[in-house]
């Protein structure tokens, strides 16, 4: 039986003391010696595989409200649903009296602006839902249940605004909390 080796100290066994192409036929016999121990040794200076695989926990104000992947937790779901619903209902009664103009070139300009406002609304919506579904650990597409009557809704609401996300990692990002 053989004594494992460390992967640094071979490596620098096999850099110091040998030309490239020695090192390169050395390091295969040392790894044939050793099996899978030399081949799947952590590398202590390689970032951590959770940081490769999952964007930042705060990326920022643009993902967070326009991109589907990530999630969020409770807190900052409520805080992005209450404070979009203010900035939704100022907008809207903001633009309401230029889409009731007489003149209508500037009520076609007003309902261009409320079709925007209401597309942004409904994407930043959709997007905060889906990050809350994430954090629950279950695909976005769990959104669709809240279009089912009463129940759907009611469903909706308790795993998304009531429910805890999934503790630690999952299979869509890092512990937001």
């Amino acid at each position: 039986m053989h004594r494992a080796i460390p992967r640094a100290v071979a490596d620098l066994l096999l850099k110091t003391y040998y030309d490239r192409t020695l090192a390169r036929t050395v390091g295969i016999h040392i790894s044939e010696r050793l099996g899978s121990h030399f081949m799947n040794a952590i590398n202590p200076y390689e970032a951590p595989l959770a940081a490769q695989q999952h964007p930042p926990v705060n990326p920022g104000l643009r993902p967070l409200l326009f991109a589907f992947n990530g999630r969020i937790p409770r807190r900052q779901y409520w805080a992005v649903a209450i404070a979009s619903f203010i900035v939704y209902g100022i907008s809207i009664s903001l633009i309401m009296p230029i889409v009731n103009q007489e003149s209508a070139v500037v009520s076609l300009v007003g309902s261009i602006l409320l079709l925007g406002v209401i597309t942004i609304f409904t994407w930043v919506s959709l997007a905060i839902q889906i990050k809350r579904w994430h954090d629950r650990g279950k695909s976005g597409w769990w959104i669709l249940i809240s279009l089912i009557p009463v129940i759907g809704a009611i469903w909706a609401f308790i795993e998304v605004c009531c429910l805890r996300g999934t503790v630690g990692p999952n299979e869509f990002g890092l512990d937001p909390t």
